[in-house]
């Protein structure tokens, strides 16, 4: 440990000691600062350690609960289609303190919890994860202008931002841009969430060969919304794409597995 590490070390000490964490949850007085939620608030997120598809993120209670199962696990209806992204990590289902979570991180100062939120999820990330070495760009689904200006930020950029602190890989946040405002999508139904969102992204950056890029956003449902960026992710010249989402919108409780 270097000098610079070492004064870091009992900076973050003292900090602690003037001002002792608290749970950003319950506000429970946490032992050091290294984790944001107390254990009680971790342990009851809905769906954390589920076994799940790790092409579309639904989860199947059949297979054992161990990280090797999670990663390689296939669900009947990806092995038949497969989704264009190759590989989704999901933290959650949409539900309970999850939700309230996710709720907060989207109001109109919640860019500081969402940002929280973000390296929170990249320090429990399974060790394989992603599966290759590089990873050429960071990119949250993008926001339309006139949605980031009303509520000030764009949630998804925050978790982006969250998860590049711990993990150092590179963010970019503005080569993908929303070409026009959509709807909202959860007011709509899976059809109307497709043809909603059909054509909304561009893309602005440089073109890439053989890129592998890490698509960050906070729920998914239907998955209209990052596949459409995921299309226009291809045609900038990423090969490989892994989603990371918070939540899945679909519980296991309310929606059978065969289900999309």
């Amino acid at each position: 440990m270097g000098k610079l590490d070492i004064w870091k070390s009992l900076a973050a000490s003292l900090g602690d000691l003037i001002f002792p964490p608290k749970c950003h949850s319950c506000g429970l007085l946490l032992p050091d600062s290294i984790n944001p939620f107390c254990h009680s608030c971790i342990e009851s997120i809905p769906g954390r350690g589920l076994v799940r598809c790790h092409r579309c993120g639904n989860p199947n209670p059949i297979q054992p609960d161990t990280e090797s199962a999670t990663l390689e696990h296939i669900c009947p209806i990806c092995l038949q289609k497969p989704p264009i992204w190759e590989s989704v990590f999901c933290f959650g289902s949409y539900d309970g303190i999850l939700r309230e979570w996710l709720l907060l991180q989207k109001g109109r100062r919640g860019e500081w919890f969402a940002e929280i939120l973000g390296r929170f999820f990249a320090a429990n990330l399974p060790i394989r994860f992603p599966p290759w070495e590089r990873v050429d760009a960071v990119i949250p689904v993008p926001r339309h202008w006139t949605k980031k200006w009303w509520l000030g930020h764009n949630p998804a950029e925050g978790l982006a931002r969250g998860i590049c602190g711990i993990k150092g890989w590179p963010l970019d946040r503005f080569s993908l841009f929303r070409n026009r405002a959509t709807r909202k999508q959860s007011d709509l139904t899976p059809n109307q969430r497709k043809r909603n969102v059909r054509g909304a992204f561009a893309w602005r950056g440089l073109k890439f060969k053989e890129g592998k890029a890490i698509l960050v956003d906070d729920i998914l449902t239907t998955g209209a919304t990052v596949r459409e960026c995921a299309k226009t992710l291809k045609s900038a010249g990423f090969t490989q794409i892994t989603l990371c989402v918070i939540a899945q919108g679909k519980t296991l409780t309310t929606v059978p597995f065969e289900t999309r």
